[in-house]
């Protein structure tokens, strides 16, 4: 974005762009943050838990703070074709003592996609711990029921304090309908993360004045905040009511980030909106919910129904901006283009 944003009405007027924090208006949450992680390839899951068969691995977590969470994602394999066995039933025991849940669905072929959280009620130090590989119920017993082609597992930790706040709410308060484009840093770097409060970021904030007359517009974007840490970000916007008002995937342009988003209503000008207007003409005056998620997110068509999906670490973990524009003309605009439209009226009939 350049430092300053065109805006036509009646006339054509030329706006600063204002800057804010998100994170100074913060809804509280949870403050975790990512501690380290550990990856793991090819480990059977053979029978129930505590069963001698099972692959038991030392985590090689090297600890030191008290671990609050553990998020666990990745593919489990199906290729031997074990009849009966749901994804849902791969599972990691951790100290012998809870587990995280690993495997998702039911029977399947081939591949399967791994997604678990296990939150701690009593945080603990995880170094030395032990990881054991099991299955809920044993669909055969000469064999391993599934493997774990790739499993990372992240461990979190609430003793610090992040330099931007992870998996957040935030309150933006009323938008001004001035053109005036607001911007700050979103989400880093946890976006693989799991779980709603896990992956995805909360933005509300109202408008005052609608989208509809000539010359109004909102504009909503991720951008490259130019880290050198892209992510691949989807967004969606909700009503009051937690209903689905638009989504997107890839629809900032190339030199603005590429794979980030884009939301545009009404006469939107600015640039890196290739097509204003194209989510909707009109946007009633109220309040609205912002969701920014990574690549695969999924956007029901009700607010409480929105997962982060899964993906790889690659393209879930990353930076963004986020940027805001709402303008709608000022009502001497309108008089002005009101009483020039009846002159000319005039004009015709006595001509």
């Amino acid at each position: 974005m350049t430092s300053s944003k065109l805006f036509y009405s009646a006339a054509l007027l030329v706006l600063s762009v204002a800057t804010f924090s998100f994170g100074s208006e913060l809804i509280p949450g949870t403050p975790n943050v990512l501690a380290e992680s550990v990856t793991f390839s090819n480990v059977a899951s053979f029978n129930g838990v505590g069963d001698a068969a099972n692959t038991t691995l030392a985590s090689g977590l090297v600890g030191g703070y008290n671990a609050t969470e553990f998020v666990v994602f990745g593919e489990l394999d199906n290729s031997a074709g074990v009849a009966g066995t749901f994804g849902s039933e791969a599972d990691i025991r951790i100290n012998n003592s809870f587990n995280i849940g690993g495997g998702t669905g039911t029977t399947y072929t081939g591949t399967t996609t791994i997604a678990g959280t296990s939150t701690l009620v009593t945080p603990f130090d995880p170094a030395a711990a032990t990881f054991e590989f099991f299955e809920s119920f044993d669909d055969d017993p000469t064999i391993a029921d599934q493997t774990w082609n790739t499993v990372t597992v992240d461990v979190f930790d609430d003793s610090g304090t992040p330099d931007t706040v992870i998996d957040g709410n935030f309150a933006l308060g009323t938008i001004a309908a001035d053109g005036v484009t607001i911007s700050g840093p979103g989400q880093s770097p946890n976006l693989h993360h799991t779980g709603v409060l896990g992956g995805l970021d909360f933005f509300t904030f109202d408008i005052a004045a609608g989208v509809g007359v000539p010359g109004s517009y909102l504009n909503i974007q991720t951008t490259d905040p130019l880290t050198g840490d892209a992510i691949d970000t989807e967004i969606a916007l909700y009503d009051a009511a937690g209903t689905l008002v638009a989504s997107d995937d890839d629809g900032q342009e190339a030199a603005l980030g590429g794979l980030y988003s884009l939301l545009s209503f009404g006469d939107d000008p600015l640039s890196g909106d290739q097509t204003p207007g194209v989510d909707g003409t009109t946007l009633a005056a109220g309040n609205y919910t912002l969701v920014v998620g990574p690549f695969d997110a999924v956007f029901a068509a009700t607010l409480g129904d929105v997962e982060p999906g899964i993906g790889t670490l690659d393209s879930r973990a990353g930076d963004y901006n986020l940027e805001l524009t709402h303008a709608v003309p000022e009502p001497s605009a309108f008089l002005m283009v009101l009483v020039g439209t009846i002159g000319l009226s005039l004009l015709r009939r006595r001509s």
